[in-house]
């Protein structure tokens, strides 16, 4: 059986998206068969957000990127930023100690930037959307630092 069909018994019959959950059911198992059951709002340069789970040890979104969307420069000061590329690709850039690298990450790659680190992602592509799941971890504490904001 293919994993993504699966619909878990316990969340039978309810809209998969974040907004039809309790924080009670939000800790049940479940299955998203459908990323666009999930409520996305707009973030950032022509990007949308949703959430899909949430602890005090992690978050997890789906980030859709439009052609020419993009997540602006930022850090985090304490949480780690995971992507995995579901669609399309993006381009990751981050300032490291030996100046800037970017990566053009293809549906399938992953990246792993630590806290601290300068970032940012894009979607280069002028016609195709571009889609990854975010996992942040620690979620207690997160931050969104932007150059203006420390």
């Amino acid at each position: 059986m293919n994993s993504t069909n699966v619909v878990f018994s316990a969340m039978e019959g309810k809209n998969p998206g974040l907004g039809s959950f309790s924080m009670a059911e939000f800790n049940q198992p479940r299955a998203i068969t459908d990323f666009s059951d999930l409520r996305f709002e707009a973030k950032h340069v022509l990007a949308s957000k949703a959430l899909i789970h949430k602890t005090s040890e992690l978050q997890a979104s789906v980030y859709v990127l439009e052609p020419g969307g993009a997540i602006p420069k930022h850090h985090h000061g304490v949480s780690w930023d995971i992507s995995i590329v579901t669609r399309g690709r993006i381009e990751s850039s981050c300032e490291t100690t030996d100046g800037i690298e970017t990566s053009l990450c293809e549906t399938g790659s992953v990246t792993v930037i630590p806290p601290g680190f300068k970032h940012w992602i894009s979607n280069p592509d002028p016609v195709e959307t571009a889609s990854f799941i975010l996992i942040q971890s620690p979620s207690e504490g997160f931050d969104f630092l932007t150059e203006d904001r420390g």
